[in-house]
Protein backbone atom coordinates (compact mmCIF):
# COMPACT_ATOMS: atom_id res chain seq x y z
CA UNK A 1 0.00 0.00 0.00
CA UNK A 2 2.72 2.37 1.00
CA UNK A 3 4.69 1.61 -2.09
CA UNK A 4 1.44 2.57 -4.03
CA UNK A 5 1.21 5.86 -2.67
CA UNK A 6 4.67 6.65 -3.43
CA UNK A 7 4.20 5.34 -7.25
CA UNK A 8 1.12 7.74 -7.20
CA UNK A 9 2.92 10.77 -6.01
CA UNK A 10 5.88 10.23 -8.05
CA UNK A 11 3.72 10.08 -11.23
CA UNK A 12 1.93 12.89 -10.00
CA UNK A 13 5.20 14.97 -8.97
CA UNK A 14 6.55 13.56 -12.99
CA UNK A 15 3.42 15.38 -14.51
CA UNK A 16 3.60 18.29 -12.76
CA UNK A 17 7.33 18.91 -13.57
CA UNK A 18 6.63 17.80 -17.59
CA UNK A 19 4.12 20.59 -17.76
CA UNK A 20 6.08 22.81 -16.20
CA UNK A 21 8.98 22.26 -18.00
CA UNK A 22 6.72 22.55 -21.04
CA UNK A 23 5.33 25.96 -20.01
CA UNK A 24 8.64 27.41 -19.34
CA UNK A 25 9.71 26.02 -22.96
CA UNK A 26 6.68 28.30 -24.15
CA UNK A 27 7.78 31.35 -21.86
CA UNK A 28 11.68 30.99 -23.31
CA UNK A 29 10.41 31.15 -26.76
CA UNK A 30 7.87 33.78 -26.33
CA UNK A 31 11.11 35.82 -25.30
CA UNK A 32 13.06 35.07 -27.89
CA UNK A 33 10.93 36.56 -30.23
CA UNK A 34 10.36 39.58 -28.51
CA UNK A 35 13.72 40.44 -28.81
CA UNK A 36 13.11 40.57 -32.33
CA UNK A 37 11.31 43.85 -32.44
CA UNK A 38 11.04 47.14 -30.31
CA UNK A 39 7.91 48.08 -31.61
CA UNK A 40 5.08 47.22 -28.96
CA UNK A 41 2.27 46.38 -30.88
CA UNK A 42 4.63 43.45 -32.24
CA UNK A 43 5.79 42.74 -29.20
CA UNK A 44 1.98 42.48 -27.42
CA UNK A 45 0.87 39.73 -30.74
CA UNK A 46 4.10 37.52 -30.17
CA UNK A 47 2.95 37.28 -26.10
CA UNK A 48 -0.43 37.22 -26.89
CA UNK A 49 0.15 34.83 -29.39
CA UNK A 50 2.74 32.89 -27.64
CA UNK A 51 -0.22 32.02 -24.92
CA UNK A 52 -2.72 31.21 -27.15
CA UNK A 53 -1.32 29.33 -30.15
CA UNK A 54 -1.29 25.21 -30.58
CA UNK A 55 -1.19 24.36 -26.69
CA UNK A 56 0.56 27.56 -25.50
CA UNK A 57 -0.45 28.09 -22.17
CA UNK A 58 -3.88 26.31 -22.09
CA UNK A 59 -5.85 29.98 -23.04
CA UNK A 60 -8.25 30.04 -25.74
CA UNK A 61 -8.06 33.84 -25.66
CA UNK A 62 -6.28 36.63 -24.14
CA UNK A 63 -5.97 40.44 -22.70
CA UNK A 64 -2.83 42.27 -22.56
CA UNK A 65 -3.46 45.83 -20.58
CA UNK A 66 -0.93 48.30 -19.49
CA UNK A 67 -0.77 50.53 -17.38
CA UNK A 68 -0.77 54.79 -18.24
CA UNK A 69 1.28 56.19 -15.58
CA UNK A 70 0.48 59.60 -16.36
CA UNK A 71 -3.24 59.12 -16.39
CA UNK A 72 -3.09 56.87 -13.67
CA UNK A 73 -5.28 53.98 -15.38
CA UNK A 74 -4.94 50.29 -16.65
CA UNK A 75 -5.49 50.18 -20.40
CA UNK A 76 -6.68 47.48 -22.36
CA UNK A 77 -3.90 47.07 -25.15
CA UNK A 78 -4.44 44.33 -27.36
CA UNK A 79 -6.87 40.97 -27.27
CA UNK A 80 -6.90 37.98 -29.00
CA UNK A 81 -9.00 34.96 -29.29
CA UNK A 82 -12.74 33.77 -30.86
CA UNK A 83 -15.45 36.02 -30.70
CA UNK A 84 -17.88 34.52 -28.88
CA UNK A 85 -18.34 31.85 -26.10
CA UNK A 86 -19.86 29.59 -28.77
CA UNK A 87 -16.95 29.69 -31.14
CA UNK A 88 -14.51 29.52 -27.85
CA UNK A 89 -16.21 25.98 -27.12
CA UNK A 90 -15.46 24.91 -30.69
CA UNK A 91 -11.76 25.88 -30.65
CA UNK A 92 -11.33 23.56 -27.36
Amino acid sequence: MLNLCIMEETTKLKQELDRTKTELGILYEISNAMRTTLRLDEILYIILTGVTAHIGLGFNRALLFLINEKDGIIEGKMGIGPESGEEAGRIC
